[in-house]
């Protein structure tokens, strides 16, 4: 992972954590800089806004969820052993990612 992917993957992190503790509103971009350990200059060098920021989260979240739900996918199986499956993962992935999870349910 390059510097730059370290830099963005901190951002991210660091919103995802302070969105859960506090709330959108709450989460301003200076209060995002300093446990992603980066200026503030550094976070609109990656995106344009805080909304953009907090889109950018959820659609990388949700890229992975669905990603995750559809591993190994049983197109040749039954209706019912397809939708136990994509639900399995699904639950799966939320539980190996207990935070995501609840900025999905602050979200939706």
């Amino acid at each position: 992972m390059t510097r730059l992917q370290n830099k963005r993957n901190a951002i991210l992190k660091a919103t995802l954590e302070l969105l859960i503790e506090y709330d959108l509103q709450s989460t301003s971009m200076t209060r995002i800089a300093t446990p992603a350990n980066v200026g503030m200059g550094t976070i609109y060098n990656y995106f344009e806004s805080k909304e953009a920021l907090v889109s950018t989260l959820f659609n990388e979240i949700h890229h992975a969820m669905i990603t995750t739900m559809f591993t190994n996918y049983p197109e040749q199986a039954g209706i019912q052993e397809r939708f136990f499956h994509v639900w399995r993962l699904k639950c799966k992935y939320f539980i190996e990612h207990p935070l995501e999870f609840i900025f999905v349910e602050l979200l939706t």
